[in-house]
């Protein structure tokens, strides 16, 4: 095929969580994470000690409403902006706030990118290069990376009870690789895990 690549229709940000393999449709997707642990101690004399060990993520979907999105199914779609489609210049952008429910625990939020559906030879995920901001920073915690590279970059961020992560990703086209990216396309997952110090 010649000419530049075809806008899809499908640029959207999905987000989803459960700390499992998640969808986007060149897009975006979050993992949710929460756990729970209780001590039992003194045997039969029924002395209790409950610890609420919980690290509660969950992401904002489009009219502000708080979603835990745990399967791929109950994913969250948020609308991108930028460019209407993947260039080597004007990127496509992603935006998605992750909170970290009160009452809870602080935890490090994890940032990584994934392909969720590999279409062979027309998928694009591998020519794109990513730039990644926190926080509403004006400085790239990863900039003009692989996905690879964000991935082993370990973009963490700490986050309090009652806390948010705002995740803004740029992608672009590899420099020189437009004409071979030319009716491709791709989907684009970004996975945040939850741990708590």
């Amino acid at each position: 095929m010649t000419g530049s690549p075809r806008p899809s229709g499908r640029i959207r940000l999905l987000v989803a969580g459960g700390g499992a393999l998640l969808l986007a449709g060149i897009a975006m997707t979050s993992a949710s994470f929460a756990d729970q642990a209780k001590v039992n101690v003194g045997g039969a004399t029924g002395i209790r000690v409950d610890i609420p060990v919980r690290l509660d993520i969950a992401v904002r979907d489009g009219q502000g409403g708080l979603q835990d999105a745990i399967e791929a199914a109950e994913a969250v779609v948020l609308p991108s902006s930028g460019a209407a489609g993947f260039t080597e210049h004007t990127p496509v952008v992603f935006e998605a706030r992750f909170e970290n429910r009160d009452p809870g625990v602080t935890g490090d939020l994890h940032v990584t990118v994934f392909d969720p559906d590999v279409s062979g030879a027309y998928d694009l995920f591998g020519q794109l290069r990513f730039t990644v901001y926190l926080q509403g920073s004006a400085t790239p915690a990863a900039s003009g990376l692989t996905a690879e590279e964000v991935n082993a970059a370990s973009i963490v961020e700490t986050v309090h009870p009652g806390g948010s992560l705002d995740v803004r990703i740029e992608a672009v086209i590899a420099a020189g690789e437009a004409v071979s990216a030319a009716g491709k396309s791709t989907q684009l997952g970004i996975r945040v895990d939850g741990n708590s110090p």
